[in-house]
């Protein structure tokens, strides 16, 4: 398995991180793993969803158009909050904008977690007391 996915923060942030080449079908299965996850968070929460995928270690992405199609078509959660893409890669940088604009989502890329973490803590000041300081402080 190319992917994997946990909850850093249960009901707060998801983390799905991907490695070596990841097939369509592979894609596929995160993305309705991802999807699911999100979902089992009830809709009447006061907090925001936010999800955060890194890519760094991916070597290699479906580039088909086709096989993004099912993301698309999926209904976002109402507490989502933002799409934050951890990602040296334009390619991909640029397919998961457009796919998040189509959605309407909040999207963000970075270079490290670091700068994704502090983007969230920065957004949502009552994560700094739930995500570890040395996640997103700088030293």
């Amino acid at each position: 398995m190319s992917y994997r996915a946990e909850w850093y923060i249960p009901e707060r942030i998801l983390l799905i991180e991907y490695a070596n080449e990841i097939t369509a079908e592979e894609y596929a299965e995160a993305q309705s793993l991802t999807y699911n996850m999100v979902w089992t968070v009830p809709t009447d929460i006061s907090h925001r969803i936010h999800i955060i995928f890194d890519t760094t270690q991916l070597k290699r992405v479906p580039t088909s158009l086709e096989s993004f199609r099912h993301t698309i078509n999926n209904k976002p959660h109402p507490a989502m909050g933002w799409i934050c893409m951890i990602s040296n890669n334009k390619v991909q940088n640029m397919i998961a904008s457009i796919i998040t604009q189509m959605m309407r989502l909040n999207f963000k890329v970075f270079h490290s977690r670091k700068e994704a973490f502090r983007f969230l803590v920065e957004r949502g000041p009552q994560l700094a007391d739930l995500v570890p300081i040395q996640e997103w402080e700088e030293s």
